[in-house]
C-alpha cells in the first residue's frame, strides 16, 4: 500500500492491523438553508442547521458568517451550547466594530438595528468527551412583536487544531 498526500498508513506488522489516517485538519461546516423567524420570544432556541456533532476529542477553531434582521427595539442575543460538559468555550462577536469577548456558554446581545445586519463570531472550543454536539442559539433580548430573523446560507466552520 502507498499513502497518498494527506493519508497515512500505520503496519502493525504480519497478521496484524493495518490503519489509515487522514494527516490534513478535520473542518467541519454548517449552512443554514432557510429563514428562521421568531418574535415575542427571549428564550435562546436552537439556530436549525448551525451546530456541529463532533466525533472527536480536542481543541478546534469556530468562525462564522450569520446574517440577521431584528427590530430596532427588539435586539438579538446569541449563545453557542457545548453539549460536553467537560468541554470548554471561548468566543467573540463582531457587528460592524461591535465586539465582546465571551467565555464559556455566555450570551452576547446585539443591537437591534431594524435593518439587515451580520455576526461574525470566532473563538475556540474544546471537546473532552466525544461525541458531543456545539450549536448556536438566538432569541430576542427584549421580546417584541416584530420578527427577528437568522437568514438562509448563514455559515459556520470548526477546523480541529489539536
Amino acid at each position: 500500500l502507498t499513502a497518498g498526500s494527506g493519508v497515512s498508513i500505520t503496519d502493525a506488522g504480519a497478521g496484524s492491523t493495518i490503519t489509515i489516517a487522514t494527516t490534513r485538519p478535520l473542518i467541519l461546516s454548517a449552512v443554514k438553508t432557510q429563514d428562521q423567524t421568531i418574535n415575542s420570544n427571549t428564550t435562546l432556541q436552537d439556530a436549525t442547521d448551525l451546530a456541529f456533532t463532533i466525533t472527536e476529542t480536542g481543541s478546534y477553531a469556530l468562525e462564522g458568517f450569520i446574517m440577521h434582521k431584528s427590530h430596532a427595539t427588539a435586539d438579538i442575543k446569541w449563545q453557542f451550547n457545548n453539549s460536553d460538559s467537560g468541554g470548554t468555550f471561548y468566543w467573540n462577536a463582531d457587528w460592524s466594530r461591535d465586539v465582546q469577548l465571551m467565555t464559556d456558554s455566555s450570551v452576547v446581545v446585539g443591537q437591534g438595528r431594524n435593518s439587515d445586519r451580520v455576526m461574525m463570531p470566532r473563538g475556540i472550543f474544546t471537546v473532552a468527551t466525544a461525541p458531543a454536539t456545539v450549536k448556536l442559539q438566538f432569541a430576542q433580548n427584549t421580546s417584541r412583536a416584530q420578527d427577528t430573523i437568522v437568514y438562509a446560507k448563514s455559515w459556520l466552520t470548526a477546523t480541529k487544531i489539536a
